[in-house]
């Protein structure tokens, strides 16, 4: 039952991003959660959950601006993800993709960047927290092994210059409360795991 505002987003941003995964046939046909829809959830509400309200109805209105324009948000982010694990591919679609704006492209450096830097704690402090995830640079991109950072600028490709400034800020706010965001959606995915 959802009960909040915040509950209503989550919900919401699970069924689009589900509906729409599904719908991505040749780009998704190794993921293992394709036909999973709790494994799906567990990821993505483990994501979409360290963030306030503000920020999940700004990305659904994303979500709303892609649909009525007849486009896959997701598969966009998987087409984005090809740029440095299959560049050659990449490079037969990438008209097909919305351009990147300077403001978007540094948002999402300046995003990148503060991630990075809660990675490298985890990695320092917590190295059995991510033994088994990605890779987090993208210098250690394969086509079967998607970092941290592809995985992320891809998906921020595809958010508009709106939510990635609601994101940026949010990332400053909580990088001076020293909350470590990469940190808590590992938790959040670990306790949904373990129900």
């Amino acid at each position: 039952m959802v009960n909040t505002m915040k509950e209503k987003y989550l919900s919401e941003i699970i069924e689009k991003e589900w509906d729409m995964f599904t719908s991505v046939n040749a780009i998704n046909k190794n993921a293992p959660c394709l036909n999973n829809k709790r494994e799906f959830t567990i990821v993505r509400l483990s994501h979409w959950m360290v963030y306030d309200e503000d920020i999940l109805k700004s990305y659904l209105d994303d979500i709303d601006g892609f649909t009525r324009e007849g486009r896959n948000i997701v598969a966009e982010k998987y087409a984005w993800m090809m740029e440095t694990t299959e560049p050659k591919h990449f490079s037969t679609i990438r008209h097909l993709l919305r351009p990147v704006s300077e403001e978007k492209q540094q948002l999402i450096e300046a995003i990148l960047l503060i991630n990075k830097y809660w990675y490298s704690h985890i990695t320092r402090e917590l190295p059995n927290t991510i033994k088994y995830s990605r890779e987090v640079g993208s210098l250690q991109d394969k086509i079967d092994n998607t970092s941290v950072e592809t995985y992320m600028r891809g998906e921020f490709n595809t958010y508009s210059e709106k939510t990635l400034r609601k994101i940026l800020k949010y990332y400053l706010l909580k990088s001076k409360e020293g909350v470590n965001i990469p940190f808590e959606i590992i938790k959040n995915q670990v306790v949904m795991e373990m129900r």
